[in-house]
């Protein structure tokens, strides 16, 4: 990604607006929202940047040699893009799990918080009862919240790995192939091939894949 892409990209980011955020979790010190952002629709609109200029170097070339060797650059600019992209993902992943876990801990502390104070007034409440089991009922949820998130990340840990594979396989092994990779949390279809590439230092598998 050049330094034009990278600012692009991050304005991108910054600029989306509230209701295409995914997370709405608000964060209680400052009052905003936790800032998910839905990257694929990023990584999307970038797609169709490429893809319009791939499709534009036949207007600017009339020689056909000039043609190829202009869209194998765009196209290894494209993948160079979708790594930096995905270091990028990883970050985000890493501080979600570190924002995850952070929230747990105060949770955890604020039940216990409460739990001394319910054991200390047992014996003068009469919805002592009532009290402990919501407060186990809370406990509960959040176990469960923990879990999902986990897997949440794991599934995203796994994409990423999945993607790097990809990436790695058009870089040193000029293939573009998804065999033996299985995705939980994005499509095949929402990945970007160099589809307009006539050279044979990208080989594409048009199978389709039912993962």
């Amino acid at each position: 990604m050049n330094s034009f892409d990278s600012i692009e990209f991050t304005q991108c980011v910054s600029k989306l607006p509230d209701e295409d955020r995914n997370c709405t979790a608000i964060d209680e010190t400052t009052g905003e929202f936790c800032g998910e952002t839905e990257t694929l629709k990023i990584i999307d609109e970038f797609q169709k940047l490429y893809e319009t200029r791939i499709e534009n170097v036949d207007r600017e070339f009339e020689n056909k040699f000039d043609q190829v060797c202009m869209k194998l650059e765009i196209s290894k600019e494209w993948i160079k893009n979708l790594k930096e992209q995905n270091i990028m993902l990883v970050q985000v992943v890493e501080d979600l799990e570190q924002a995850a876990c952070n929230r747990v801990k105060l949770l955890e502390e604020k039940l216990k918080h409460s739990s001394m104070l319910v054991s200390g007034n047992m014996k003068k409440s009469t919805n002592t009862e009532k009290t402990i089991s919501t407060l186990l009922n809370r406990v509960s949820n959040l176990e469960k919240d923990e879990e999902c998130m986990q897997q949440k990340i794991e599934f995203l840990q796994s994409d990423i790995r999945g993607l790097l594979e990809l990436i790695r396989r058009a870089a040193q092994e000029n293939h573009w192939t998804l065999d033996d990779i299985k995705f939980f949390e994005i499509q095949p279809s929402d990945i970007p091939v160099p589809t307009n590439c006539t050279c044979d230092q990208v080989n594409i598998n048009h199978k389709k894949y039912n993962l």
